[in-house]
């Protein structure tokens, strides 16, 4: 990976910052929106039943699955062969959160934190094709919770017909897990290479052919990839825990099963990248999956924006790590710019 340390920024094409501000301005009117319709009054007197001690514990939960979130990802790490410790990839994990979260540039935390494993590695495809594993794996096992969530919030509806819910969810998740898996087979990436060497004297085509054999690589380790998808699991269920823990602060009430049911469904909408860091669109949802289970709108909302809240707390440790490596946030952010228009960040 070249390192781009010395090298000077250029600009950004306005047409990409105009995206990303236009993100954060749905995001706005969206809850502008929303405000319209909701009793302040409830709304305040949610958000004051929370107490400093049960936002320290808030707090906590979060920089756990943080710190989970870097693990799993260092599992990916290893074997794309990167030998950075744990403690490194966590920090940088950190690094790239606070970026994506915290600060208005068109590049993502996961590009961030991928330039920076590369540059310090010295491994460069296989690094970047560890963000599309870690995304596969992490949406297949959103899809697998929310299954789950609505097939039991489908059989609370009509218990009378359990079986048939329960069979299509059953049928549903055996052919998502096996799309995925027939995706690692051998045979597929023979199939994909070939297609991509007859015409890899294009350059764009050559990239993507370097790309894929990093990506096929992952295949090579399935006890690894197997941790990693365990690992990712339990991170999403540790993040229905948080909206619980948040719900309870509130003193929402609701059937822990049915809760967490709905909660799956809400997580899985909520990723869909609509507006920067789900900002609105996970207000939004909130309201709708909830009111299934007879929670009001307003405590919804509550939730949806105290979770927001908290996760832009927890990401502050982003900002340290990059004091601590006598790193400037804008600076580093204008280096992978400038590497991404070079064609280098990949």
């Amino acid at each position: 990976m070249k390192d781009t340390a010395s090298d000077e920024p250029t600009a950004v094409p306005a047409g990409r910052r105009s995206r990303n501000w236009l993100g954060w301005g749905l995001a706005v009117a969206i809850i502008a929106t929303l405000l319209l319709f909701l009793d302040p009054r409830e709304l305040l007197e949610a958000f004051r039943r929370l107490s400093a001690a049960e936002i320290l514990l808030l707090l906590a939960l979060i920089t756990l699955d943080r710190i989970l979130m870097g693990v799993k990802w260092g599992v990916l790490l290893r074997i794309a062969g990167v030998e950075l410790s744990y403690a490194r990839i966590v920090a940088i994990y950190y690094q790239g959160s606070f970026v994506g979260v915290l600060m208005p540039s068109h590049i993502g935390g996961d590009l961030l934190r991928a330039w920076l494993v590369a540059r310090e590695s010295g491994i460069r495809y296989p690094v970047f094709a560890s963000l599309v594993m870690e995304r596969l794996v992490g949406f297949l096992s959103a899809i697998n919770w929310a299954l789950l969530g609505a097939v039991l919030l489908t059989i609370w509806f009509d218990p009378q017909r359990w079986p048939l819910w329960a069979g299509l969810g059953l049928l549903a998740a055996v052919a998502g897990n096996g799309l995925f898996a027939l995706s690692l087979h051998p045979r597929t990436h023979d199939l994909v290479l070939a297609g991509l060497g007859r015409w890899n004297r294009l350059r764009v085509v050559g990239i993507l052919e370097k790309f894929y054999e990093a990506y096929a690589r992952f295949s090579r380790d399935p006890a690894r990839l197997l941790l990693n998808f365990l690992l990712t699991l339990l991170e999403h269920f540790l993040q229905m825990g948080i909206v619980f823990a948040i719900a309870i602060a509130i003193d929402v009430t609701a059937s822990p099963v049915m809760f967490f049911a709905a909660t799956a469904v809400y997580l899985l909408i909520f990723r869909i990248p609509v507006a920067p860091d789900g900002w609105g669109v996970g207000e939004v949802t909130a309201i709708g999956v909830f009111a299934l289970i007879g929670i009001s709108a307003e405590n919804a909302f509550a939730m949806s924006v105290t979770g927001h809240a908290l996760v832009l707390l927890g990401v502050l440790p982003g900002l340290l790590f990059f004091l601590l490596h006598r790193q400037r946030p804008a600076e580093v952010v204008a280096q992978v710019e400038a590497s991404e228009e070079r064609g280098t960040a990949v």
